[in-house]
Order: structure tokens, then sequence, then C-alpha cells
């Protein structure tokens, strides 16, 4: 092996073996192997290759019917704004059918005032001709029941004129009777101009009159007004027992009209 290299048998036959152009063919071979890494980077840019299997994913036609996020958030929207549509719509029918009620309402009140105030026209009325009807018939009662002629005098005891004692001046014993007569106070000194029932509440009050203030003038009034009323209460009194007398003979005249009654009555019957 030795000679041979030495006489350039070895490489002389590797030459001869690559047809004389071995140093040809290595370079060429070189080049060819960079243009292939090249090539392969630059297809390698290019041509995107995947380690991993692509997931499967459903056809078009069926991709189109799954809904999306957004679609979701969108129907999820319209459905939202359909029902505030819907109430806002109960609500205002609910409003109209408030409304329509109260006017209802409102119309059967106005109604039913109208009916009372004619109820209460009526009443009045009625009570209106009621009265009339009254003071017609009251006024019928009073002309048919009107004296003709003159009023018989009214019978009042009263004491003769002149009988009321000693010691009063001339006229004053009747003047002093026809107050007690009439049912009003005595008048006093001083009292002139005074009604009775005024002069009453005066004293009442805790008044003093003029005619009260000397015990002697005082004196000699109630010695006065005691002889009037005397006077008066004992005709007064005389009136009282003619009265009684009268309802007694009248009771006994019944009585005596009743016997003769009963005796004929008898006597018709035999």
């Amino acid at each position: 092996g030795g000679e041979g290299e030495r006489y350039g048998r070895g490489r002389g036959r590797d030459s001869y073996r690559d047809g004389g152009f071995g140093d040809y063919n290595r370079f060429y071979d070189g080049q060819e192997r960079e243009q292939r890494r090249v090539k392969r980077l630059e297809l390698t840019g290019k041509v995107r290759v995947d380690l991993w299997a692509a997931s499967p994913s459903p056809p078009p036609e069926e991709d189109k019917g799954v809904p999306s996020e957004q679609a979701d958030r969108e129907r999820d929207e319209r459905e939202a704004e359909e029902a505030k549509a819907r109430e806002q719509e109960a609500a205002a029918e609910l409003e109209k059918e408030k409304r329509k009620a109260a006017e209802e309402e409102e119309a059967s009140d106005e109604e039913d005032a109208r009916a009372e105030l004619q109820r209460f026209k009526a009443f009045l009325e009625s009570v209106e001709r009621e009265r009339e009807a009254k003071l017609a018939e009251q006024a019928r009662i009073e002309e048919e029941s009107k004296l003709v002629g003159p009023e018989k005098p009214e019978e009042v005891a009263r004491a003769a004129p002149g009988t009321y004692g000693k010691h009063l001046l001339p006229g004053e014993g009747d003047a002093m009777a026809a107050y007690v007569q009439s049912g009003q106070r005595i008048p006093r000194r001083g009292e002139i101009g005074l009604t009775s029932d005024k002069i009453s509440s005066y004293e009442d009050l805790g008044y003093i009159m003029s005619g009260n203030r000397h015990s002697r003038m005082n004196a000699i009034r109630i010695r006065k007004e005691n002889q009037v009323y005397s006077a008066e209460e004992k005709a007064a009194l005389a009136m009282i027992n003619f009265e009684e007398k009268k309802v007694k003979e009248q009771q006994v005249m019944q009585n005596m009209q009743a016997l003769v009654r009963q005796h004929l009555e008898k006597e018709g019957n035999e």
C-alpha cells in the first residue's frame, strides 16, 4: 500500500475511477448541496408545514347555524328591548284603563250628585207646598173662627175700685192694681221710663234703685204694695171660690140630668 502511494498509484487509480475528473466532481457535489440547502430554506419560508394535524371543523353550512357570542348578545338585547316595549305597552294600556275607569267614576259621581240635587229640590218643593197648605188651612180656620161683633170682655178677678185700704193718694191704688192685674211689677220712685223686666234685670245684677235708698220711703212703698196685693189676692180668692162653686153646681146638674134620663129609659122599657 505504501509503494503504490509512493508511486502515485492510488491517486491515479481514484482519478481514473472518477473518469479523470475527481476534483471537479467533488466541487460540483458541494455546490449542488449548497444549492439544495438554499432551496430548502426558501421553501421553508414559503411553505408552512404544521407539525400537528389540523383539528376537524364543521362544514361552512353548519358553521352558519352556530350562533356566536356577539349574536347571543344581540339576540339578548333584542329580547330585552322587546320585553321592555311590551311592558311599556302594558303600562300604557293599564294607565288608559285607569283613566277610563276614573272618567266613568267621575261621570257616575256627577250623575249621582245631579240626582241627589234633584231629590233635594223635590224635597224642598214638597216642604214648601206643605208649609203653604198649612198656612192656608190656618188662615181658613182663623177666618172661620173669627167672631162677628164686639168681643166679650175678659173675666179677670179684680178688686173693686177704692177698696185698696187707707193712706193712699187718690187713684194710686187703682194705678198700682193695673200693673198687678197685667202681671207686671209695680214701678217705684225714680223708675219712670224703664220697663219692669229691665228694672228686675238691673236689680238682679246688684244695682240699687233710687226708690230703695231711703228706709222710710221704702217702708211706705212696701205697705202700699201690700195693700194692693192683699186686695187683689182677696178678689182672686173670691173668684177661685166662685169658679169652684160653679163647677160643683155643674156636676150636680149633670148628675140630676143622668138620673132623669135613667128614669125615663126605665119607663120607656116597661
